[in-house]
């Protein structure tokens, strides 16, 4: 392929004919809901150009796994496909990588600068159906970029913890804290201190 030379890539990005870096994003796969005859198990994959990680299987669509995706210079869509332990698909949900994922045409705010969401909360996709078994096929995802540093973040912690399972603490310790309060102030990351307290 073109983009495994490092010329090659640099050019594409020089030119303006590949608009991002390669970079990371984080999924976490809440759920699939979909009316089926019979019931399967099922999983997520997520297939980002070469790069594919998959769910573990659920036999009632509740997943609640976090998952890193590389997503490479280049790559148009990142595809998630529900399948049944036979490894047949019955639905796909296509994320453009510029509009859906990065947010490159998002409009701009009062003061002319765009104003693009960092992150998206358990957002519910519909899902195109791609087994006659399966009928109004669902996808519940939250997911956010991943900054330079946030690998090393979990280690920096001192909670010996992923940055896919410290991750998905944030939020559920956010989750919680938004239900107690009143105010619309942006949550901030938790320390190591914050998150022991709770």
């Amino acid at each position: 392929r073109m983009r495994d030379c490092g010329c090659c890539k640099r050019l594409l990005r020089a030119t303006g004919t590949d608009p991002f870096d390669d970079f990371e994003v984080m999924f976490n796969i809440h759920k699939a809901t979909f009316t089926a005859s019979s019931k399967n198990s099922v999983y997520v994959r997520i297939r980002a150009g070469d790069h594919e990680v998959c769910t573990d299987p659920s036999s009632n669509g509740i997943f609640q796994q976090a998952l890193s995706v590389f997503v490479e210079q280049g790559t148009q869509v990142i595809k998630f496909e529900l399948l049944n332990t036979s490894d047949s698909v019955m639905a796909e949900l296509q994320l453009n990588v510029m509009k859906d994922i990065l947010f490159m045409d998002s409009s701009k705010d009062k003061e002319g600068k765009e104003s693009r969401p960092q992150s998206v909360n358990e957002k519910t996709f519909t899902m195109k159906q791609k087994n006659k078994n399966v009928l109004n096929p669902r996808l519940v995802l939250t997911f956010r970029l991943e900054a330079p540093g946030d690998e090393e973040q979990a280690l920096l912690a001192g909670i010996n913890a992923s940055s896919e399972v410290e991750w998905m603490l944030q939020q559920q310790l956010q989750k919680a804290d938004s239900g107690k309060t009143a105010d619309d102030k942006p949550q901030e990351q938790l320390s190591e201190l914050a998150l022991l307290a709770k």
